[in-house]
């Protein structure tokens, strides 16, 4: 394994030995945080616990699709599944879920000293089912980031021209025209310079099975809608 610093290594090793030779198994979309997990983190575990980890890594699709199928089967053939945050209620909704709160209150002695839910953000609290316990914890979060090159947005003769073009100055964009604008003019100077240059990329896809919730959790709040109108207080399963 990955060479990590890991606290407290002996309360590991000791609170694991009871379940020395078992195998944990859970499924996961193919992300780089999953994968470390799958590389890097579970190997460690093992290494100290004795217990084994075996993370499948697929599609989302597959993933989602092999996790509910165990779960209404109840066959059991995972133990954990790493999926997207709005799932857990429907997961909730049907039983699905151990309550992870009241399983570490019942055995304290599973539970690491530097454990604790209050070291999460109120984002946490997306994972709580009715009576308040942790179903489900946070483990990564995809910030929504724009990234620009500044040795082109600060060279003389790019940021003339493109104010001669759009009548701005050249900035980063702040609306789907103005990144557009960027998009183009960039894409234009690189062929009329013989550049390795487009104007934009992105990590995008034309669609696959979760684009209505990609709409409404990353494209539709930068036109200014922030809540598509289901309340998870009440109805948390339709979410």
């Amino acid at each position: 394994a990955q060479d990590l610093t890991i606290e407290n290594a002996e309360w590991w090793q000791e609170a694991g030995a009871q379940f020395d030779g078992v195998t944990l198994r859970g499924v996961t979309e193919s992300t780089p945080p999953s994968n470390f997990i799958s590389d890097v983190l579970a190997p460690k575990f093992e290494e100290l616990t004795g217990i084994g980890v075996d993370i499948e890594t697929t599609s989302w699709d597959q993933m989602y699709d092999k996790a509910i199928k165990d779960m209404e089967a109840k066959t059991g053939i995972y133990d954990m599944v790493y999926i997207e945050q709005d799932i857990i209620y429907f997961y909730l909704a049907r039983d699905f879920l151990v309550d992870i709160t009241a399983a570490l209150n019942e055995k304290p002695e599973l539970k690491a000293a530097n454990f604790s839910e209050e070291n999460f953000t109120s984002f946490a609290d997306n994972f709580r089912g009715d009576n308040g316990d942790l179903f489900g914890i946070p483990m990564e979060a995809f910030i929504k980031i724009y990234l620009y090159r500044t040795d082109l947005f600060n060279d003389p003769d790019i940021k003339a021209a493109f104010e001669a073009q759009y009548g701005r100055p050249l900035e980063p964009a702040k609306t789907h025209e103005e990144y557009t604008q960027i998009a183009e003019f960039f894409t234009q100077w690189g062929k009329d310079h013989d550049m390795d240059l487009w104007g934009t990329t992105a990590q995008a896809h034309t669609g696959h099975p979760a684009s209505w919730y990609e709409f409404f959790e990353s494209v539709a709040p930068t036109f200014g809608v922030y809540n598509w109108g289901i309340d998870a207080a009440n109805n948390y399963a339709a979410s």
